[in-house]
């Protein structure tokens, strides 16, 4: 039995609004006030609804403690998915909700991606989570830091460099906005995390990508996105790219590594997509829960670095479910702009 621990967004944090069909993150968010601490204890790595045990939960072995920030004790009992909508950002992105309740009553919602303060998300659509149509929210969904091994080869200004030897204000090349300085970088071992949180790393040999693809053995964590695109992009999702984690791509070797293995963190002014080891991957996307398991000082210093930059991701966020309907797309070819 694993044991899973997330920040969650209050029921109170977000408001619906009927007549405009919009969900909003109240403008005077305050994480001390607005988030839970959701304690989640599963034998699986998937968060089940209740769909075959109406209000009580489809997994009699997914159980959680919901507490407010202080520790103080909302609900412990047999926790499940409610439902989960689809929302649209301003900027045409798509973030998913999934609202977690015990016994009928809603505690909370865990999103796919972080949401911003007063920002009005239209609503897409609200659907039922079940077991048996690959709709159920995976822990790692809820989770995402993107993280490189010791040793991967970044694309700069002045060529490829060795991720630990890259030092801040370097610049980096970017798909989106040409060379982009690093304004911090973090580092950590699995060994440094709790056995329960550990998120596991994907290793992708030369050329398991596509041609050459990467030019050089990658490794990184299983949360970690990478860029992607084809056709069956575009005629699924309406756009020639997405983010599909590492974890969710059939190209990889998963392992739970030996937890001596160095990861690092790369924050830039904005979610960018950068070159490693010849392929096209994600930034540190420096918003919400994404930085929340860093030490006070340190999660306080990257957000103000990251300043109104990190509001949205580079690209859309593929699900699990969602990369798994993808039967021919691979990766982004490793193009650099004139």
């Amino acid at each position: 039995m694993a044991t899973y621990q997330y920040y969650a967004y209050s029921s109170t944090a977000l408001t619906y609004n009927a007549t405009t069909h919009t969900f909003t993150l109240r403008a005077d968010f305050d994480p001390a006030r607005d988030r839970i601490i959701v304690t989640i204890n599963d034998d699986d790595r998937t968060f089940n609804g209740d769909s075959q045990a109406d209000e009580l939960g489809s997994d009699a072995n997914q159980t959680a403690t919901v507490t407010q920030m202080d520790g103080t004790v909302i609900a412990t009992g047999r926790v499940y998915d409610e439902e989960y909508s689809a929302l649209r950002d301003p900027n045409g992105q798509i973030v998913e909700i999934d609202r977690i309740e015990i016994g009928g009553n809603n505690l909370g919602y865990f999103s796919t991606s972080p949401l911003v303060p007063g920002f009005h998300y239209s609503l897409v659509g609200t659907y039922n989570v079940s077991e048996t149509d690959n709709s159920a929210l995976t822990y790692d969904q809820i989770q995402s830091a993107p993280c490189f091994a010791r040793g991967t080869y970044i694309a700069t200004k002045r060529g490829e460099v060795r991720i630990e030897h890259l030092e801040v204000g370097d610049r980096v090349v970017t798909l989106d906005s040409g060379y982009q300085p690093v304004l911090w970088i973090g580092q950590f071992s699995l060994r440094d995390l709790p056995q329960d949180d550990m998120p596991g790393q994907v290793e992708f040999a030369v050329g398991s990508l596509g041609r050459d693809l990467p030019n050089r053995p990658l490794t990184v964590t299983a949360t970690h996105r990478m860029l992607i695109a084809g056709a069956d992009v575009a005629l699924h999702f309406g756009e020639h790219e997405a983010l599909a984690a590492a974890g969710h791509l059939g190209s990889g070797r998963g392992s739970g590594g030996t937890g001596a293995q160095r990861f690092y963190h790369l924050l830039l002014p904005r979610h960018e997509l950068i070159l490693a080891n010849g392929v096209w991957t994600e930034s540190l996307f420096a918003a919400g829960r994404v930085v929340d398991g860093l030490p006070l000082p340190i999660r306080s210093r990257v957000r103000a670095l990251a300043g109104t930059g990190h509001e949205v991701p580079a690209r859309l966020c593929l699900k699990r479910w969602e990369v798994q309907l993808l039967g021919r797309s691979g990766p982004a070819r490793a193009r650099l702009a004139a």
